[in-house]
């Protein structure tokens, strides 16, 4: 306090909201499929080949047919975690209700974390294994589970054309070699930059090719809505930046607990409390062929 000509009988004003820096992350959450698990491991088989059948003739002789194959599904549930600490005095005395406050962070930070995996994760340790870690094979090539197909857009900077509207014709081929079941609940995936990209292109009649439909502010592309995920990559060299599928049927998340958190107070630590929190959960994909990317790059 340092002005004498009144200024020390003038209360300082706090306001109790905190801005923030924020923070942009994708709700592949909402997209995924979301399931409670009361143990370490997820497990499930998959038919990846059905039986084979055959017609025949009265009098033929019906040889051996083909038997159906399994492949397991394995996911496992790792645990995030966060112990950030606040001295006593500061918890009794702030304007602020910093418990709260911190335990808001910190479901942030944990927003990130799982989105980043849920896309990146390299699946150790219980981690999350992410979308794009998989295998990715050209579309008319994958022979084997365990692969996405992709269509190559032509161009390592964008979808490559030689007249207006061309771009179209490589997104709908895209849409197009995902299985017609899956297209009902198929929608677009990508980020930001990638939609920035999509709404510059016209079609042959000078149209944007990207639909946003005003009264529900939904964007589609060829019919289907867009889902944006900022840790999807940006359009560049060898990048699968567009996803088309199902995305409920392609990629499971799993919760075993919810975030917990519990005040420590350590002798070793005073006069600070330290407030752990935990949260369990997994992720992986559980079917390939409901999904399909385009990749940049010229085949």
């Amino acid at each position: 306090l340092n002005d004498p000509k009144g200024g020390f009988f003038v209360p300082t004003e706090i306001d109790t909201e905190i801005n923030r820096i924020l923070i942009e992350t994708g709700g592949f959450r909402s997209l995924a499929r979301v399931r409670s698990i009361s143990g370490q491991q997820y497990k499930k088989r998959a038919s990846v080949k059905g039986v084979d059948a055959g017609w025949v003739g009265e009098k033929d002789t019906r040889t051996k047919t083909g038997t159906p194959e399994y492949e397991e599904v394995d996911i496992g549930v790792g645990e995030l975690y966060a112990r950030p600490q606040i001295t006593q005095t500061l918890l009794e005395d702030s304007a602020y209700d910093l418990e709260a406050e911190l335990a808001m962070e910190v479901a942030l930070a944990f927003e990130v974390l799982e989105n980043d995996a849920f896309f990146n994760g390299n699946g150790e340790k219980g981690k999350p294994r992410g979308l794009l870690t998989y295998t990715f094979t050209a579309d008319a090539s994958v022979k084997s589970w365990g692969e996405f197909g992709y269509i190559a857009s032509g161009s390592t900077s964008g979808i490559a054309k030689s007249t207006a509207g061309d771009e179209l014709d490589k997104l709908i081929d895209l849409q197009h070699a995902l299985k017609t079941f899956y297209r009902g609940n198929a929608s677009w995936l990508m980020n930001d930059s990638t939609m920035a990209y999509l709404r510059k292109i016209k079609d042959t009649t000078g149209q944007p090719i990207l639909q946003t439909y005003t009264q529900s502010g939904v964007t589609t592309l060829l019919g289907r809505p867009i889902n944006i995920a900022f840790e999807m990559p940006s359009i560049g060299s060898n990048k699968y930046a567009i996803g088309f599928g199902d995305w409920g049927r392609t990629y499971t998340i799993l919760d075993r607990i919810g975030s917990t958190m519990d005040r420590l107070y350590d002798s070793n630590t005073v006069p600070y409390v330290q407030f752990y929190t935990r949260k369990r959960l997994g992720g992986g994909v559980e079917f390939f062929d409901s999904a399909k990317f385009m990749k940049f790059a010229a085949s």
